[in-house]
């Protein structure tokens, strides 16, 4: 399998990217932000990872953390600070809110933040989400006119996932957490964490992001 971890977990202090690669993972998807405005939050590790991962070779994405707020606002906070060079995939995280004081993006703000993504780059980012995106989608009956347009990103810990309206198939699937899920397995360099696999191969993989990349 190809698999990419969805940024590197909840531990800051102990990331070994030589051993990440070393262990097979191809690229990693980091988180650049969340929310914007007074609580537009910038993952400070984001540009020190993001130039060691490039220098290694590692495939590189960022993604922003969507909540309720104006999606438009939040997509150019995310690509300020995200400064994506021609390399980077780019990824709407949009799921259920823990953050105290914080509440979900609504579809709205999700294709004001894709529209304005793609605007503003000309590439429609990929969209990351699971139980939630497939509610907000359900209850809409019917094919969703922009956020389709993304390529998909899918979160379910299961022996296969089950895809959101809209996509006949998924390009990226987390199928673990590092605790749940199969292959549930620490990662050298980093421990347990997030893990996806691509719907493809290696040579499948590369050529997906040479076409999507920013």
């Amino acid at each position: 399998d190809f698999c990419l971890s969805r940024g590197l977990g909840d531990v800051y202090k102990r990331q070994d990217l030589n051993k990440v690669q070393s262990s097979g993972i191809l690229g990693i998807l980091h988180k650049a932000t969340q929310s914007s405005g007074r609580t537009l939050f910038h993952d400070k590790m984001y540009p020190i990872r993001k130039r060691i991962a490039e220098n290694l070779g590692l495939l590189w994405g960022a993604y922003h953390f969507g909540t309720s707020g104006n999606g438009i606002d939040q997509a150019n906070a995310f690509l300020d600070y995200a400064e994506p060079n021609n390399d980077t995939l780019l990824v709407l995280d949009f799921e259920v809110v823990t953050t105290s004081g914080e509440s979900n993006m609504s579809l709205q703000e999700a294709r004001d933040f894709v529209s304005q993504v793609q605007l503003k780059t000309g590439k429609y980012p990929g969209i990351y989400g699971g139980s939630l995106l497939k509610e907000v989608l359900k209850q809409e009956s019917g094919i969703d006119p922009i956020l389709s347009k993304c390529w998909l990103w899918i979160a379910q810990y299961a022996s296969a996932p089950d895809l959101p309206i809209g996509w006949d198939n998924y390009t990226l699937w987390q199928f673990t957490d590092g605790v749940h899920g199969p292959g549930a397995l620490p990662v050298d360099g980093i421990g347990l964490c997030d893990r996806d696999v691509f719907n493809g191969d290696e040579n499948d993989l590369n050529v997906f992001w040479k076409e999507n990349r920013v």
